[in-house]
């Protein structure tokens, strides 16, 4: 079609390793060690990105909406209460480091209530003290086929962890206790996050759909979602 030299491409992995290794990093597929959320990404766009560039700083699949809104011109109404930046000056080679923590949160839809969260600023990764696992547990497919997996992505922390990323990707020496500040400056961030989360969130609607296959087996004609259209 002659678009490919003014089109911009983004991908990336959904998340880190499912089964087998992540290399040197520490965790897997749900969880927020950085085996688990550390993936690569890739964007291409000719017409702006005119040579190769690499770079450390981090970004995330949060920073697709405020960069596409960049892109075509759009100013969110709310800027400061997007999770995620524009990425232009990233693509331009003039963003050094990233302006604001990279905030990572799952939270129970039912009662709001944080299950994990992690904030990485610069070198700093914090990961929040988690007391309690929701109950009952989140409704969820992946769960209902590996009930297993939840206690062990979702682990509890008795204390919050601070790694440094930079001399430490393996995320083994936990230095909470060496640097407060630092852990008292991400958690109010987090928690101020949170906080603005809570305070814009909407009721979650439903629709009726085909009945759900038991656990363990594949989808039928009967429970085919594709074949589901909504009135």
């Amino acid at each position: 079609l002659g678009q490919h030299e003014n089109t911009l491409v983004w991908f990336n992995s959904d998340n880190g390793a499912a089964g087998g290794t992540a290399g040197g990093l520490r965790g897997g597929k749900g969880t927020l060690l950085d085996g688990g959320i550390r993936v690569p990404g890739l964007i291409e766009w000719p017409a702006r990105v005119r040579a190769s560039l690499r770079t450390s700083v981090p970004a995330g699949t949060v920073d697709i909406f405020p960069t596409v809104c960049a892109v075509i011109g759009v100013k969110p109404a709310n800027p400061d209460r997007l999770d995620g930046i524009n990425l232009l000056p990233l693509l331009d080679g003039a963003m050094p480091e990233r302006p604001r923590p990279l905030g990572f949160q799952a939270s129970d839809t039912r009662t709001a209530k944080p299950i994990d969260a992690a904030w990485i600023d610069g070198k700093w990764k914090l990961l929040l003290q988690v007391d309690t696992r929701p109950e009952p547990r989140p409704v969820s497919l992946w769960w209902e086929h590996n009930p297993a997996g939840f206690n062990s992505q979702h682990r509890l922390l008795a204390a919050p962890e601070l790694y440094d990323l930079e001399a430490d990707i393996g995320e083994t020496k936990n230095l909470a206790a060496s640097h407060p500040d630092i852990v008292a400056r991400l958690t109010a961030r987090a928690r101020d996050f949170d906080a603005a989360l809570q305070r814009d969130k909407r009721p979650m609607q439903f629709e009726p759909g085909p009945p759900r296959p038991a656990p363990g087996t594949v989808r039928t004609e009967e429970t085919d979602l594709s074949r589901f259209r909504p009135p």
